[in-house]
């Protein structure tokens, strides 16, 4: 589905994207290149296997990228919301999506060719590092998932979740709350453990008065406990 253009210019998401790099002459050389879309909750951006076509530019919603296994769970390996891209780290060097993307929420984003991409790169070169600096930053997040699920108990792996999801979430100091927009299999699939394990592991968290849950919205009542038990 196709909405309506939006100028990058005087895109409100701009400043927490990696265009914040760019010149007004680069962005206007972006609008007119890309095409401005929309997917609803639960279905795909792009699937694992599909043809690397181009950029995707998060505009609005959340999604989850995933490593599907249809004869087992699959695994979370991140969560995307906006200003974050998608589809930059390949850049022509491999020719098909490793994993796949799933709106968990509505999505509005933004799409450009990757030979256009490609061409707006070789003009800018302050993107061309931005671009860089934000991969090497998920690639120093992934090693530390992983370093993480290997070393970590399964109260630990949930409290770092938690800390993790309320900056993603937007955690509102005032309140010390946040709420997710996924369910306790979501966190299960990110931290590859079970439902089962996350439930068990938030109640003993509020049992010890360090969070309060409601459905999917989580109180923070002692950051400090919280962040001792994340990183034991």
């Amino acid at each position: 589905m196709t909405v309506a253009h939006n100028d990058c210019r005087t895109c409100k998401i701009r400043d927490c994207s990696i265009l914040k790099v760019c010149s007004n002459k680069v962005l206007g050389i972006i609008s007119n290149q890309k095409q401005t879309n929309f997917i609803s909750k639960e279905k795909h951006l792009f699937r694992e296997g599909d043809t690397i076509n181009g950029i995707y530019f998060i505009k609005s919603g959340i999604l989850k990228l995933i490593k599907e296994n249809p004869h087992s769970r699959s695994l979370i390996l991140k969560f995307v919301k906006e200003g974050m891209i998608l589809g930059y780290r390949e850049l022509g060097l491999i020719a098909h999506h490793n994993t796949s993307a799933i709106a968990i929420t509505d999505v509005q984003y933004c799409f450009i060719p990757l030979d256009q991409f490609h061409k707006i790169l070789e003009d800018c070169d302050l993107l061309k590092e931005q671009a860089l600096l934000q991969l090497i930053q998920e690639l120093r997040e992934t090693e530390n998932k992983a370093f993480s699920l290997a070393n970590k108990s399964v109260k630990s792996k949930v409290a770092n979740a938690l800390l993790s999801l309320s900056s993603f979430f937007n955690y509102d100091e005032n309140s010390a709350e946040f709420e997710v927009n996924f369910n306790r299999q979501d966190i299960a699939d990110w931290i590859a453990t079970t439902k089962e394990q996350v439930s068990k592991s938030i109640k003993e968290l509020e049992r010890d008065a360090i969070i309060k849950s409601t459905g999917k919205k989580f109180v923070i009542l002692d950051n400090e406990k919280l962040t001792s038990i994340a990183v034991s």
